[in-house]
């Protein structure tokens, strides 16, 4: 199973199209507000990312990403259904 964690803002219209996305899809995830992680926000530092939310997927072959991105979610949930939640 992929745990994923969605790292949201207030009022971040990204984060809440990435929630729906994944609602839609069927991705489970948990959010978590970014200003409380600062390892997470120094992870989107050294990466260069400038956009919430920060998206972690762990386990799998799977990494993490900034912003609203549908391609990534619809390969987790692709990956998901394939492989199970187990």
């Amino acid at each position: 199973m992929l745990k994923v964690v969605v790292y949201t803002q207030p009022s971040c219209v990204q984060c809440d199209a990435t929630k729906r996305t994944m609602q839609k899809h069927g991705v489970e995830f948990t959010e978590e507000p970014l200003q409380e992680r600062p390892e997470v926000l120094e992870l989107a530092q050294r990466e260069g990312w400038t956009a919430a939310p920060i998206v972690l997927v762990e386990d799998g072959d799977w990494g993490a990403w900034s912003g609203f991105n549908p391609g990534n979610i619809k390969l987790v949930a692709r990956w998901e259904a394939e492989h199970g939640r187990e």
